[in-house]
């Protein structure tokens, strides 16, 4: 705003040069000069100077009335300008490490949207390793995967949000198909498909591990570098795959979905952020996890 407007605003309020200087920590003489610029630009009197006073002319009073709303659309604009660049600033990315963590946290981010609806959302696809790594290096926000890797990346905190059981998804040409459960010896030497990036091991790592864990074997594994081609494998007896419980049963032709009893065969989100994290952070994790509790409510 020009000191010329504020400087005539506070001479017409107090009818003299002196005390509106003292508003500005300047001179009277200093406010009198302005003014008569101020004047002088616009081609009018604005004051009529007497010798210890002066008053407002009819040109005056009317700019008097302008300026006020001058400067009060002027302070208001910039508040808004403001709190548009604060609101800018929640600039959140993402990361995710499969389709099961994409899908709750598109459902999830288009909640968490209709609440704070100028906060711009952005995600990206990476391996948990990835994740873990672009965390701690304030590439990413915060990151939501199926686990914990065994990178021990310095400067992340990795919580369990949620955990639930898996179903397995076999093709209907797959005797096994029909029947109601399956055990782990049914299983034993059926391919075993999952859907990971090729550059992360974690997954292949945990199938086995778990299974191992549980008393039984895992013989034959197959990876899928897309989700599509992974439904395909499935589909076509390729392999069975194991399906959180909790996205529901995905339809896709000539896929079954049947209950296990896989024991440490579960799903779990995890999520992870900075040691530190902000409190646009913090905002928009507490959503996710109360979304999720929401989520299993519903189910259950």
């Amino acid at each position: 705003m020009d000191d010329k407007i504020l400087y005539f605003l506070a001479a017409a309020e107090t009818l003299n040069f002196s005390k509106a200087g003292k508003r500005f920590f300047v001179s009277a003489t200093a406010i009198s000069k302005s003014v008569s610029g101020l004047e002088a630009e616009m081609g009018v009197q604005l004051f009529d100077r007497h010798h210890n006073s002066i008053t407002l002319t009819k040109a005056g009073r009317m700019f008097y009335k302008n300026a006020q709303s001058l400067v009060s659309d002027y302070s208001r604009i910039i508040k808004n300008v403001q709190q548009s660049e604060r609101d800018h600033q929640q600039n959140l990315m993402i990361g995710f490490s499969s389709v099961y963590e994409a899908e709750i946290l598109s459902k999830a981010a288009n909640m968490f949207k209709t609440v704070y609806p100028k906060w711009q959302l952005n995600f990206v696809h990476r391996g948990l390793e990835q994740l873990e790594q672009s965390v701690s290096d304030g590439l990413i926000d915060v990151g939501y995967s199926f686990g914990k890797s065994q990178s021990n990346v310095d400067g992340v905190t990795i919580n369990d949000i949620y955990t639930g059981n898996y179903v397995v998804g076999m093709s209907s040409m797959n005797p096994l198909s029909k029947k109601d459960n399956l055990e782990p010896k049914d299983i034993a030497d059926q391919v075993c498909g999952y859907y990971s990036q090729f550059n992360s091991r974690y997954a292949q790592d945990r199938l086995q591990k778990e299974a191992a864990d549980d008393g039984f074997s895992i013989n034959h594994i197959q990876q899928f570098e897309t989700f599509e081609s992974f439904l395909v494998g499935v589909a076509t007896n390729e392999c069975f795959g194991l399906f959180p419980e909790i996205m529901g049963q995905r339809k896709f032709a000539n896929i079954k979905y049947i209950a296990s009893q896989l024991g440490t065969q579960r799903y779990h989100i995890v999520q992870i952020t900075d040691d530190c994290p902000t409190e646009a952070v913090m905002t928009f994790t507490k959503f996710i996890s109360n979304h999720l509790k929401q989520l299993v409510a519903k189910k259950n």
